[in-house]
């Protein structure tokens, strides 16, 4: 509402969203989607991924665990975080995982790998492609609720992540969308513009079931170990300070 007197208030810098509030990249959460990374491996310049993780909270550190999911194939190469308070890292996809073009799923995690509370993680990532397309894009932040994390404990080997309004925020199931050039101007053509949508279903954007580390059950992720990449299983890394650049 607009003020219309002299002793107007001083402007602020808005309330912080709770953990309540939508999934968004406006807000911190405990899980985090980057809706799409790529690199080539033939040529890194031309395309490749900026990836960047925040730990938000002043004092207490992160353990994050890591899900890059093939485009093609559904499979998923994991690795785990260590965040210090207030500590950015950041890495090229062509580090952890070269070649491959699909997204990536952040789960805020205790030592033993379980899922956790934890609603002070932030992201964003800056792609580049060879069809000369780029992008700043921040990470949807889901928030972990009170009293409904998933059961887990050091003889788990899966943890079930339900995105229902109770364990975790709730994702939407409805795309809007507007100012979508017309493809009879020739923008298909001249400068197309990609329009990416990732579903977290039983099937995904690119017609693959999602097996192996993530796994649809109704409104919930299951996230297992599974590897593409040579890591090893639940070792945890403390990451230096400075990021790679892009």
């Amino acid at each position: 509402m607009a003020c219309l007197t002299v002793n107007c208030p001083a402007l602020g810098t808005g309330v912080i969203p709770d953990a309540k509030s939508p999934a968004s990249d406006q807000k911190a959460g405990s899980v985090l989607f980057y809706n799409i990374y790529s690199s080539d491996a033939a040529n890194y310049n031309a395309q490749n991924t900026r990836i960047s993780i925040t730990n938000t909270h002043p004092v207490l550190r992160a353990t994050v665990h890591l899900f890059f999911v093939d485009g093609v194939s559904c499979t998923a190469a994991d690795q785990y975080l260590c965040l210090t308070p207030n500590q950015t890292y950041t890495f090229l996809a062509s580090d952890i995982d070269p070649g491959t073009t699909g997204y990536l799923v952040a789960v805020a995690v205790d030592d033993r790998g379980c899922p956790i509370d934890f609603n002070y993680l932030i992201g964003d990532e800056y792609i580049k492609l060879n069809s000369g397309h780029a992008a700043n894009l921040g990470a949807e932040a889901i928030s972990a609720l009170a009293g409904g994390l998933p059961l887990c404990d050091l003889n788990s080997t899966t943890a079930t992540l339900n995105f229902d309004g109770v364990s975790y925020n709730g994702v939407p199931r409805v795309l809007a969308v507007d100012n979508i050039p017309a493809k009879g101007d020739s923008n298909d053509a001249a400068d197309p513009q990609p329009l990416r949508r990732q579903s977290v279903g039983r099937r995904s954007d690119f017609g693959h079931d999602l097996r192996s580390a993530l796994r649809r059950r109704r409104a919930g992720l299951q996230l297992q170990h599974h590897r593409r990449l040579p890591v090893e299983k639940h070792s945890l890394k403390q990451l230096p300070e400075n990021g790679s650049t892009l």
